[in-house]
């Protein structure tokens, strides 16, 4: 009787442990010992850790504790709490050393939100693109398509076509054009190569 008794108290103890709520401050609602050991392990469960980390209040290995299945996280205080944490906003980033997914690509190529030297950065695994206002998201881009250049990469009397392909708008005569000297696309006979 005296052991079930005794078994009876650590687990109502160990219940207050686990179960108790937090306020708005990250400090325990509880009172006494009880209040003085969640603070201390709320407060360790932080250390080292920034405002918005996950933590959990059970230390690592310890067998007479017995972690809630809610999320937690940091808080502002240095605190283990299963409230959402409000942080201080990040620090302004150097204009000059900012991270720009799309610095030096085309519309439409593939990139990347996270800065390759930040390893705490999480990529989703979405193929992201950007986009012609310079972003990057996972978003299908409307790209502009360079100008249609009836004579481009052509040489002089290569036949050539004024309408760009694929343009339901435009309407092909049916006069035979090629390439001049100039690289203008004109009615073939008119000119002559040199």
């Amino acid at each position: 009787m005296n052991g079930s008794l005794r078994m009876g108290s650590l687990v109502v103890g160990l219940t207050l442990v686990a179960c108790a709520a937090t306020t708005d401050t990250g400090a325990p609602e509880t009172t006494g010992a009880v209040t003085d050991d969640v603070v201390a392990r709320a407060t360790a469960a932080c250390d080292g850790k920034s405002c918005g980390d996950s933590c959990k209040l059970c230390p690592p290995g310890a067998r007479n504790c017995f972690e809630t299945a809610e999320v937690k996280a940091c808080n502002a205080q240095g605190r283990c709490s299963g409230e959402a944490p409000v942080c201080a906003p990040e620090p302004a980033v150097d204009a000059g050393s900012a991270w720009t997914p799309c610095g030096g690509k085309a519309c439409g190529d593939t990139c990347s939100v996270c800065p390759p030297t930040d390893p705490s950065c999480v990529e989703a695994a979405v193929v992201k693109q950007c986009q012609p206002d310079g972003s990057c998201t996972p978003t299908a881009p409307v790209c502009e398509a360079a100008p249609y250049a009836p004579c481009g990469g052509k040489t002089c009397g290569q036949s050539c076509k004024l309408c760009p392909p694929g343009d339901p708008s435009c309407f092909e005569t049916a006069e035979v054009k090629a390439c001049d000297a100039d690289g203008a696309c004109r009615s073939d006979g008119t000119f002559t190569c040199p």
